[in-house]
């Protein structure tokens, strides 16, 4: 899934979904559980906390 289809299906931009993937951007509580649900993923795998940052695992 590309990202442009991502951020349509989460409905937020792509640029921000960018920022999240790259650890420029913290996504909302909202905006992971969103993401999540699109990639029926739990949230858990898909984030991860390294130093008290969020970024979006790659898999």
């Amino acid at each position: 899934m590309t990202q442009a289809e991502l951020a349509r299906l989460v409905d937020v931009g792509r640029s921000l979904i960018n920022q999240i993937e790259s650890g420029q951007s913290k996504p909302s509580l909202l905006t992971a559980i969103k993401i999540a649900v699109v990639l029926n993923k739990p949230v858990e795998e898909l984030f991860q906390i390294e130093n008290n940052d969020w970024r979006l695992r790659r898999t």
